[in-house]
């Protein structure tokens, strides 16, 4: 479960901030109307980490997706495979 409170109000209720965080409750704290940081819990972080490191993987998938290089490299080989010029086993 998620909750946003605004910053001075986090600041005041800090304590109790982390006890709910224990009991698994995040907390979005706001500054100026918009998300500045979360108390998570701690439970939660290394999901957080994962996620954030196959995130990162597939945005640099997706750059090197991009790569008119890479892009014409790959076709070239899907062809070969095509014509039987290159064989493509997916079972080991």
């Amino acid at each position: 479960m998620t909750r946003t409170m605004a910053a001075a109000e986090a600041r005041g209720k800090f304590p109790s901030v982390l006890d709910d965080a224990e009991k698994g409750l995040t907390t979005v704290i706001l500054r100026h109307s918009r998300p500045s940081a979360a108390v998570v819990p701690a439970s939660e972080l290394s999901a957080f980490h994962l996620f954030r490191r196959i995130m990162r993987e597939v945005g640099e998938t997706l750059e090197v997706s991009r790569d008119p290089k890479i892009i014409a490299a790959v076709k070239r080989s899907q062809e070969q495979v095509n014509r039987g010029e290159i064989y493509w086993d997916d079972e080991e």
